[in-house]
C-alpha cells in the first residue's frame, strides 16, 4: 500500500507540472500540485489496491477473459467513483487553499456541482478510452501485487489530462490562472 501511495503521488506531481508548463504557467502553483498528488496518494491508489484485491477474489486469473472482465468492472464500477471523488475533493481543497478558485464560485458546493456538470461525464468517456486497454494488459500480463504501481506509472499522461481538465475553467473552458 506504501508503495502504491508513493507512486501515485510522484505521478501526479510529474503530471501536474507537466499540465502547468502546457497551460504556460511559469512559475508552478505548488499548492496545486500538492492537492492532486494528495489525492492520488491518499485516495486513488489505496482506493484501486483494495478494488482490484476484492476484483481478483471475485474474476481471477490473467487468462484474457478474465482480463478483460476485470478491465471492464474497473471502468463501469470504479472509475465512475474515482472520477467523482476527483473532482469533488480536488475543487474542494483548491477552493479552500488557492484565492484564484473562488474566484468563479463563491461557495464550495457551487464550485463542485459545476466540475461535476461540465467536466465529469466526458472524463469518463475518456478514461473508458485509455484504461480499458492499459487495464486489459495489466491485468493479463502483470502479477496481482504490481497491478497499482504499474498502472500508476502508467499514468503519468492521465494525470496530466486530469490536471488540465480540473483547471479548465468551467465557463470558457480556458485554463484558470491556479
Amino acid at each position: 500500500m506504501l508503495t502504491n501511495a508513493v507512486t501515485a503521488s510522484g505521478v501526479m506531481v510529474a503530471g501536474d507540472i507537466a499540465a502547468q508548463r502546457l497551460e504556460g504557467n511559469r512559475k508552478l502553483v505548488w499548492q496545486r500540485t500538492a492537492v492532486l498528488a494528495s489525492f492520488n496518494s491518499g485516495f486513488g491508489a489505496p482506493f484501486f489496491t483494495l478494488f482490484w484485491r476484492a476484483l481478483e477474489n471475485r474474476v481471477p486469473g490473467q487468462r484474457i477473459g478474465a482480463a478483460v472482465t476485470k478491465a471492464i468492472l474497473t471502468s463501469l464500477i470504479a472509475n465512475p467513483i474515482m472520477n467523482g471523488m476527483f473532482f469533488t475533493f480536488s475543487t474542494a481543497l483548491e477552493h479552500a487553499i488557492l484565492p484564484s478558485a473562488r474566484d468563479q464560485h463563491a461557495s464550495v458546493a457551487e464550485a463542485i456541482k459545476a466540475q461535476l456538470r461540465e467536466k465529469y461525464f466526458r472524463t469518463l468517456q475518456v478514461s473508458a478510452m485509455v484504461w480499458v486497454p492499459i487495464n486489459t494488459a495489466n491485468f493479463a500480463l502483470v502479477p496481482p501485487h504490481m497491478r497499482v504501481v504499474v498502472a500508476q506509472t502508467c499514468a503519468v499522461v492521465w494525470a496530466a489530462y486530469l490536471s488540465l481538465v480540473q483547471h479548465r475553467s468551467t465557463d470558457t473552458g480556458k485554463a484558470d490562472s491556479h
